[in-house]
């Protein structure tokens, strides 16, 4: 009953917020309607129509609804096909249906878009993409496999926009055991298939479209040989949107643990039905579905190219494995996790970016309380200690260079944390506040330095925090972005 409950204001929800088009697209499509340009060219209709993921939807649905009224028997929506109603539909019902402005089809604006949900579409139309030249390679109507990919895709389009933070949680969680689906459930109530199949049980959808839809994503289990005929439409619709949307999920490994073998199965199914270059082919046209959206937040949509895929698939399941072997990261929030996990994601094997130990020293630092941050760089030559990086402000003692060896071991707190395997901490006064100052050596296998950093631990104990915890995710976290473990 709580489900049912759940899926039922879900769908209201979605309904309401739904997907922001672009005003731009609306308006071309606005002027070639009323102009007329259309009545000869319904191709360029389509073409036009398919430059934004909101408007084709809700074309999709506004459109089914007429025809629904239209038509009472079964065996007529047996056989419809939203691809020949838009070919056949008068183009006075089309401007009927776009005869609305943009707050009217969204409460969401496409220029809010965030990193997250750009990424959203651009799998949608990848998918899309690829489904869509499958479609036509198995004699299906590519109109079919275009949109059948689409609507499979809605539930998390839907859920991306209407539960913004719900949904990039659960893209950024570190738990790669389990999928995306799943994580959107464990928090939602339900999947973004189920949420999809119940939203589109009244738009009229042939039964083969219905199907199709209602089977969840999974991964490629191979499409019929080339030329091997199959009675089950739905199935074989099923398999290639299934292909379309591991090739869309490999280029995301920073959400989708699975990548590698997405990306591998996805290209032999492509290369089968399309040839070589038919990677290349799906790619070109998605990118000029999403071209549209590019020009207008070109920092968002970044180019679609094939040809890295596989690196970059390695390089961030580096950075994944690295996550999951922080195993002081596991004792934190999901939502903790999630902080640091956009920075693993950025590490590569042998690489070192600067953002990642900025970002860690200057933004999640501050952010968890340690208001003061040294990174001491070692010269093994001089066996000297030297402040490499300063945050904040701390006790003016702690910056000078440390000599470490036998004896300064014993003498200074930043050398004998250099020489011990365990953090070390004391408790220090300033302004009538008891500081808590940590530091442990980085490295495991050759130390090449110490990380120092102060907090009120008051202040941790009243936000819930444990500071000794907090100071060993932070010095595992700097020690993987400087490839030390």
């Amino acid at each position: 009953m709580k489900r049912n409950d759940s899926i039922e204001r879900a769908i209201t929800h979605v309904s309401t917020g739904w997907i922001p088009p672009r005003p731009e697209v609306l308006d071309k499509l606005k002027a070639g309607l009323q102009s007329g340009r259309y009545q000869n060219d319904r191709s360029s209709f389509k073409k036009d129509l398919k430059e934004d993921l909101s408007l084709y939807v809700y074309c999709l649905r506004e459109l089914m609804k007429i025809v629904r009224q239209s038509e009472e028997h079964s065996e007529e929506k047996k056989n419809r096909n939203f691809a020949k109603v838009l070919d056949t539909m008068s183009l006075e019902t089309f401007q009927s249906i776009f005869n609305v402005d943009v707050r009217s089809i969204s409460t969401h604006s496409i220029s809010e878009t965030s990193d997250i949900q750009a990424q959203r579409i651009e799998e949608t139309f990848l998918s899309a993409s690829a489904s869509e030249a499958l479609a036509g390679a198995s004699s299906l109507d590519p109109e079919l496999g275009f949109s059948c990919a689409v609507l499979r895709q809605l539930g998390l389009t839907l859920i991306a926009w209407n539960y913004p933070r719900v949904y990039a949680r659960a893209c950024r969680a570190s738990d790669s055991s389990t999928d995306l689906d799943s994580r959107l459930k464990k928090t939602l109530g339900f999947t973004p298939t189920l949420l999809a199949t119940r939203l589109t049980r009244d738009w009229s959808l042939s039964e083969v479209l219905t199907e199709a839809v209602a089977t969840p994503a999974g991964r490629v289990l191979g499409l019929p040989r080339m030329g091997k005929e199959t009675d089950n439409t739905a199935q074989l619709l099923s398999k290639i949107c299934c292909v379309g949307e591991a090739l869309a999920r490999a280029k995301h490994p920073e959400t989708y643990p699975s990548a590698l073998t997405d990306w591998e199965s996805a290209q032999e199914a492509v290369a089968a039905y399309l040839g070589p270059k038919g990677v290349d082919t799906i790619f070109k046209q998605a990118e000029q579905y999403i071209g549209g959206y590019r020009k207008q937040s070109p920092e968002l949509f970044k180019m679609l190219d094939p040809g890295d895929t596989r690196d970059e698939i390695v390089n961030v399941q580096h950075g994944a494995r690295l996550l999951e072997q922080n195993v002081y990261l596991s004792k934190l929030s999901d939502h903790e996790r999630v902080d640091f996990a956009s920075i693993y994601m950025r590490m590569r094997a042998n690489k070192i970016d600067d953002r990642n130990i900025r970002e860690l020293a200057t933004i999640l630092a501050p952010q968890y309380g340690f208001q003061n941050l040294v990174i001491f760089t070692v010269e093994p030559e001089k066996k000297i200690l030297s402040a490499a990086i300063h945050v904040g402000s701390c006790f003016s003692d702690r910056l000078r260079p440390v000599r470490v060896d036998s004896r300064s071991g014993h003498l200074d707190f930043i050398a004998s944390a250099y020489s011990l395997r365990t953090p070390t901490r004391e408790d220090r006064i300033r302004d009538g506040e008891t500081i808590s100052c940590l530091a442990g050596s980085l490295g495991t296998n050759q130390k090449v330095g110490v990380l120092y950093m102060e907090t009120n631990e008051e202040t941790q104990i009243a936000e819930g925090r444990n500071s000794n915890l907090l100071f060993q995710v932070f010095r595992r976290a700097i020690g993987d972005s400087l490839n030390l473990n």
